[in-house]
């Protein structure tokens, strides 16, 4: 679009300003600038623009306030339709459009694509209704500005709900904050039942007491009334040994769709104790599942025309564990190849974040993955919580999943009321 375009909603018509200045008339004229003659006048309110004018006042010369309703009515239908009101050589005039199309009860064809697609249909017939009761021709018909007001609260009110429902992306941007006694610490970012998207923990930032990390990252909130947002405080002992430090809690309900919200968060340790303060940036964006696995990234050049490239995300695990500072680790097993995570201290809801990949000629419809929970007790022998082998067609036909898998085995049958979970998330990449 050129840049005069853009501002072609902002344009006066001539017949207004020669009106304003009775013709540009001499008594009117008060000097001369750079263009020529500049004049002096007062515009016609929107109810005497073309487009926008109340018929009633077009019969009777009488202003009333339901003139003015009446060309906010225009508005409102503007803003639908993503037109203006009055038209060209190639468009009719919105009103007389909206007129008919509202009577043969198809005015959703008018409807700007964008809008009509993200907006809950009862939102979307309120703010019809309401608009349309406004160029009514009659003025006493038409409603109340308070009445108007009132209406598009409601529609606003319901289309925020229904974002809130339907299911979105939360982008998080950690920008920091103070981070007390914490020895190289990372962040781990999730929401409770959750779908999440790749790159939710942060870097580990080393030998610094006030932390800034600037990173962003996304992640898929189905319910944001009833979900809400964890950031776990880990600390990197080594490169194979992490501890959990402490846990931060935001509560996603009052966040408000499409309108960034920065604020500082409490991250306390197991026993209540303070451990840092965070300073992070929220955004909500409404969409739906489909497009989140819409941005499952294809696979790099050089991927095997007929295979494609397996991506295995070994998130976090639900352990029943009677030993308290046992180290827990993930062994994963696919065909001959074997891969093991760090392990994680000091918690029974080990988070690791670690991902695999292998490039594959075919696609592994016949196979499957093993994986296999380790407890490493200080001073005895390693000791197995459990496995689960996952067949990974499915992941060749949805291209992502990504759930909680029940733990097989001795342990399981040892504390039979007892269950331990692994979640694990698998992406099936091609070229095409």
């Amino acid at each position: 679009m050129s840049h005069v375009e853009r501002f072609q909603h902002l344009k006066i018509q001539l017949e207004a300003i020669k009106w304003a200045t009775n013709n540009f008339s001499v008594d009117n004229c008060i000097g001369k600038g750079g263009f020529g003659n500049v004049y002096k006048g007062e515009l016609v309110h929107s109810t005497g623009t073309i487009g926008y004018i109340d018929p009633v006042y077009q019969l009777t010369g009488l202003l009333t306030k339901e003139s003015d309703i009446y060309s906010f009515g225009v508005v409102l239908f503007e803003v639908l339709c993503g037109r203006l009101c009055f038209g060209n050589e190639n468009l009719r005039p919105l009103v007389g459009l909206v007129l008919e199309y509202y009577e043969e009860n198809k005015i959703s064809e008018l409807v700007f694509s964008n809008i009509k697609d993200e907006t809950n249909i009862s939102s979307l017939t309120l703010f019809v209704e309401i608009a349309y009761k406004c160029l009514r021709r009659e003025s006493e018909e038409r409603p109340l500005a308070t009445q108007i007001v009132s209406t598009l609260e409601r529609a606003l009110d319901i289309q925020e709900k229904a974002d809130a429902k339907a299911g979105g992306i939360l982008i998080v941007k950690v920008l920091g904050k103070n981070l007390i006694g914490c020895s190289n610490p990372y962040l781990v970012l999730y929401i409770k039942d959750r779908d999440p998207l790749q790159n939710i923990k942060t870097t580990a930032k080393y030998n610094e007491a006030s932390v800034e990390w600037n990173e962003e990252f996304s992640l898929y909130v189905k319910d944001l009334d009833a979900q809400n947002l964890y950031i776990l405080v880990n600390s990197m002992v080594s490169v194979n040994d992490h501890r959990r430090l402490g846990l931060g809690i935001m509560n996603l309900k009052n966040l408000t769709p499409r309108i960034p919200l920065i604020c500082d968060l409490n991250v306390n340790g197991r026993h209540g104790d303070y451990i840092a303060e965070l300073k992070v940036e929220l955004f909500y964006k409404p969409t739906n599942i489909e497009d989140v696995i819409s941005l499952v990234p294809k696979a790099p050049i050089g991927t095997p025309k007929d295979g494609g490239l397996l991506i295995i995300i070994i998130h976090n695990a639900f352990l029943y564990n009677e030993i308290d500072q046992a180290r827990s680790s993930v062994s994963l097993l696919f065909g001959s190849e074997l891969r093991k995570t760090q392990s994680m201290m000091n918690t029974n809801r080990p988070m690791w974040l670690r991902e695999f990949t292998f490039m594959l000629e075919q696609p592994p419809t016949d196979e499957n993955l093993h994986f296999e929970v380790i407890n490493h007790y200080s001073g005895k022998e390693k000791g197995s919580m459990g496995f689960i082998d996952i067949s990974l067609v499915d992941v060749v036909n949805k291209k992502w999943t990504n759930e909680f898998y029940k733990l097989e085995g001795d342990y399981i049958l040892d504390h039979p009321y007892k269950s331990n979970y692994l979640r694990v998330e698998l992406q099936w990449r091609t070229y095409e």
